[in-house]
């Protein structure tokens, strides 16, 4: 067998091995309630149903909204809200059917989907960029063979075959592809005052900076690897929406976004590298290098900006000897987890001048705290005596 056959082979045994459990998007026990839309068959915990009944008609607004720009006709998708998780997510396939799964929860500040205001928005768009752009098959062909097999999980060489033939091709593209289309639609789609996508967020571009100064930029080849590089994201997250933010404005005169995922969506399961080449007369590899450089000719010279800038001198509010959890802000003062070194966690309160006092929760989790723009707060309080 020719070696250069070999990274196929492998990702169509990794393929084979890919197992879906009903189980695992639905807890035991929970009750259910159904809301419809023109395009959406909506499963939302029975008990708050009627409280997400304007989230869901939203999403149906949104749904439509983004399949126009895609120019994808938009067919019925059930999408599963959930709230069995303490911690805020979502997932997307679109094999063997296409399901959507927005989790209620909300985020922790210390995560990179963290936005200060409507997670629930921000991830559904991130999960319908994914459901559009695996969903839709252009190929006769491979659409034929759906239609009368369906969207097979394989487990033999006969249905890995089936599979490999009949597949809808962008979803076997490269993580870092998906991720950053995905991204640049948060990107382009927010409407939060607070937050406008991982494309323009603050911390995003602290990473390419830090990056960028410490010269750990990854080369092009190593951009579509999904192994975790910081602590609060995967490089393929990272460098994904940079490839993806670098393409909506370099070519943007040439191809959209959505029309550079369509060219993907023509190519066979795993062939990513030539997608762009018939509209733009390159291949991936070449746009990549040509984003690398442009990303850090950008964060180099922002790094320049912050050394000619002095010091920002601030008074610690917190004593130096303890520790902090992630704060809130209550009228004017720092709502926050504190782990002093003579006693247990408690949640305290910090004014200007430092002064602290206990806010009456314990604060064993250490946990985050958060502010809602209605003024409430979230945090944990556990007592483990």
């Amino acid at each position: 067998m020719p070696t250069r056959r070999l990274p196929l082979v492998f990702s169509l045994a990794c393929l084979s091995m890919t197992v879906v459990a009903s189980d695992a998007l639905i807890a035991p026990g929970g009750r259910l309630a159904v809301i419809d839309t023109a395009h959406l068959h909506a499963l939302v915990p029975a008990d708050v149903a009627e409280a997400l009944k304007p989230r869901i008609a939203r999403a149906e607004v949104i749904y439509a909204a983004m399949s126009k720009d895609a120019g994808y006709t938009p067919r019925r998708l059930t999408l599963l809200v959930t709230d069995d998780l303490d911690t805020h997510n979502g997932f997307s396939t679109v094999t063997p059917l296409p399901i959507i799964n927005v989790q209620l929860a909300p985020s922790l500040q210390q995560s990179f989907i963290f936005t200060g205001h409507d997670e629930f928005e921000r991830t559904l768009i991130h999960e319908l960029a994914h459901h559009i752009s695996n969903d839709r098959d252009p190929n006769n062909f491979r659409r034929t063979l759906s239609h009368i097999f369906g969207r097979i999980l394989p487990n033999d060489p006969l249905s890995l075959a089936i599979a490999y033939l009949s597949t809808p091709a962008h979803q076997t593209m490269p993580s870092f592809w998906h991720e950053g289309g995905a991204q640049w639609a948060e990107t382009e789609y927010a409407t939060s005052p607070v937050w406008a996508g991982r494309g323009r967020d603050s911390m995003t571009h602290m990473v390419w900076r830090m990056d960028a100064a410490a010269g750990l930029i990854p080369p092009a080849g190593d951009w579509r690897l999904s192994y975790h590089e910081w602590p609060f994201g995967a490089r393929s997250y990272i460098y994904g929406v940079a490839y993806t933010r670098y393409l909506a404005g370099a070519v943007a005169d040439r191809a959209s976004m959505w029309q550079l995922i369509e060219r993907q969506q023509h190519r066979w399961p795993f062939a990513f590298n030539g997608g762009p080449e018939k509209i733009l007369n390159k291949n991936h590899l070449t746009l990549i290098n040509e984003a690398r450089a442009a990303l850090m000719t950008e964060e180099l010279l922002a790094v320049e900006i912050v050394k000619s800038k002095p010091l920002t001198n601030a008074k610690r509010l917190t004593p130096i000897n303890g520790i902090v959890g992630a704060p809130a802000w209550i009228d004017g003062k720092l709502f926050a987890a504190y782990n002093s070194p003579y006693g247990d966690p408690k949640f305290v309160t910090v004014d200007a001048t430092g002064t602290l006092r206990a806010a009456g929760y314990n604060a064993w989790l250490m946990s985050p705290a958060r502010s809602l723009p209605d003024g409430t707060v979230i945090f944990s309080d556990a007592n483990l005596t």
